[in-house]
């Protein structure tokens, strides 16, 4: 009846907040049945009877009403509980729903509290879903208070990019007594990009792990968050080096689709985890990887798409000459395959047809030999395109990089939905370059001579070789199945299984 109760007034406490604030606070309730899991793992590597409950970030308390109905199904008593809530929205309606249990909720910033010194009056059974701050929205006060507290209370330094969550799983150490089960619902980013660093190393070096299970990126936990989340279990103690960790991935936590155990040991706070959980190890120094074979170019920022990427039929009409203008890939959408082919004049052959204007002329030279492209740029100064952060750093401000047309493209950020591929490849064989929305491929020279030829087609099987599963283990993933590879990401990817050898008179130069 309670957890009934319980639900229909988180629904009607979140709707009295906008969906912004929401986001900048990170309040993000855990649904029901998502915490039942979550607390029955804890509870399965807890040996106490006795239960000492805290959470961190208590909101409704999710986890203490799952608790209090599992608990008995393990033979175990909570013999004390405390709630920390620093939303006055949610605490008051909290204490009120929980007056007759027995756990205690605090109005306070659980960053801010004192732990207890002793280890008896600490507690045994931690369970949070902590707030999903992003770091732009902590206060550069608040920012380095909480990294000094973690450089003071754990010798770990923290970057300023860590979101809050990050900073209340380190804090929440002092409070842990010895052997005491950690279990924490966090952002799966930490895994992989470099300001999750700091969680890792405190995991690696003061608790010993037990459990990580991650969820699917199209798996969201959260009706509101586009997040995808990863469940984390330790105990707080050392670990000695045989001590395992079990990996596993999927939708459910009792039956994950994939499973590995790896030794503490082996986990190095300054690689990416996901990879042992999509059950590969970091492969050997002797794998040739994608970075060995290609150089990787981000598209170029222009500084302004809307004014530095134009039409034929624009260009055309404001009398732009071809030297200023050089062919541009449209959107993966205007791209209807895997091959550009090129038309006359070099540009894609396509739906649209788009070049970029690049000019290293001055303006008073402009004024005299190419009046009606000096009025273009004006219009470019009267519009305030001039002082973008760019363009106002460039000589002259309408000047852009200059970067050869690549052998590859690919489109480095989508969505796996319905089948569909968040990255696509595709060769170019037009003078076209793109903008930010592509990486640029280029062959190393090394390799030219094979990869080249088309006879043998060794780039278009190479291409096919890089399936969804290995791209999306080598980038990042967030939530509702958007997926991401960077520049050295996507360099540091194996080319396991591929005969890819550059010529033998190439490697004696």
């Amino acid at each position: 009846m309670k957890t009934k109760t319980r639900e229909k007034l988180q629904k009607e406490l979140d709707s009295q907040k906008t969906e912004l604030f929401r986001n900048q606070m990170g309040q993000y309730a855990t649904p029901t049945a998502l915490a039942d899991e979550i607390v029955r793992l804890g509870l399965s590597y807890l040996e106490d009877k006795d239960i000492g409950f805290i959470d961190p970030a208590f909101g409704l308390g999710a986890f203490y009403d799952s608790l209090e109905r599992i608990a008995p199904a393990f033979k175990k008593i909570i013999s004390k509980a405390t709630g920390v809530e620093i939303d006055a929205h949610y605490f008051g309606p909290s204490t009120k729903l929980w007056k007759d249990s027995l756990i205690e909720v605090i109005n306070s910033d659980f960053t801010k509290l004192k732990a207890p010194k002793k280890d008896e009056n600490k507690y045994n059974f931690m369970v949070c879903n902590p707030p999903y701050v992003r770091h732009h929205h902590i206060k550069s006060e608040d920012k380095s208070r909480l990294q000094s507290l973690v450089f003071e209370q754990l010798g770990v330094k923290s970057s300023k990019l860590m979101g809050l969550y990050g900073y209340f799983m380190m804090l929440s150490h002092q409070w842990l007594s010895k052997d005491g089960v950690g279990v924490w619902l966090v952002p799966t980013e930490f895994l992989d990009v470099n300001y999750g660093l700091a969680i890792k190393e405190y995991l690696v070096s003061r608790v010993s792990i037990l459990r990580v299970h991650t969820f699917r990126a199209e798996d969201v936990q959260f009706t509101d968050a586009l997040v995808t989340s990863t469940i984390i279990v330790f105990k707080n103690t050392t670990s000695d080096e045989n001590h395992s960790i079990i990996f596993t991935k999927g939708s459910n936590l009792d039956r994950p689709i994939n499973s590995i155990s790896i030794s503490q040991s082996q986990l190095d706070s300054r690689k990416k985890w996901s990879r042992l959980i999509a059950g590969a190890l970091e492969p050997k120094e002797t794998t040739l990887r994608f970075g060995d074979v290609f150089s990787i170019k981000r598209g170029i920022a222009t500084g302004s798409n809307s004014f530095f990427i134009i039409s034929k039929d624009e260009a055309k009409k404001r009398n732009i000459p071809k030297e200023f203008l050089q062919p541009v890939l449209p959107s993966s959408r205007y791209v209807n395959s895997r091959i550009i082919e090129s038309a006359d004049d070099g540009s894609p052959i396509g739906k649209k047809e788009l070049f970029l204007f690049n000019c290293h002329l001055a303006e008073n030279i402009l004024q005299k030999a190419y009046p009606d492209v000096y009025a273009y740029v004006q219009e470019g100064r009267e519009k305030g395109i001039s002082e973008g952060y760019i363009c106002k750093n460039r000589s002259p401000w309408y000047k852009q990089e200059q970067r050869k047309s690549p052998d590859l493209f690919i489109s480095y950020m989508g969505r796996s939905r319905n089948g569909k591929s968040p990255f696509k490849f595709y060769l170019n064989r037009s003078k076209a370059i793109a903008t930010n929305g592509y990486l640029m491929i280029y062959i190393k020279p090394e390799y030219k001579s094979i990869l080249e030829d088309e006879s043998n087609g060794r780039l278009k099987s190479l291409v096919q070789c890089l399936t969804d599963e290995i791209l999306i283990s080598g980038g990042r993933s967030y939530g509702g199945g958007l997926h991401k590879l960077e520049p050295s990401e996507l360099a540091n990817i194996p080319l396991q299984g591929i005969k890819i050898e550059p010529p033998q008179q190439m490697l004696a130069i």
